[in-house]
């Protein structure tokens, strides 16, 4: 399949509020917010409204990992205030724990 005809597709799925079954996954259901979730521009603006320096799992150092990619010190999961985060809420993200997954969008393919 095209991967602009299953964007499409994923598209209608996820608006219709429908889940999606594949072939490819093996028959598992597909979140489709993951094809349409966007990468986050890493810009003054988007840095500013960063969460990541009040959140529990914080490592000390860094922050807007869901832009800048994942922490390089280890991550202890206390909690993740990713879904707070305006940006989360912009570019449609899904999870969170960016700080020890590594940026938005990079798992969407």
């Amino acid at each position: 399949m095209e991967r602009g005809q299953m964007f499409r597709e994923m598209e209608f799925l996820f608006r219709s509020g429908l889940g999606a079954l594949s072939a490819k996954s093996g028959g598992l259901l597909i979140d489709p917010r993951r094809y349409l979730m966007a990468k986050v521009p890493d810009t003054p603006e988007n840095m500013a409204r960063c969460l990541c320096g009040g959140c529990p799992s914080f490592p000390g150092e860094g922050g807007f990992f869901c832009a800048k990619g994942k922490s390089t010190k280890d991550i202890t999961r206390k909690g993740c205030l990713c879904s707070d985060c305006q940006n989360f809420k912009d570019f449609n993200l899904v999870d969170g724990y960016y700080c020890a997954d590594g940026r938005a969008g990079e798992g969407a393919q």
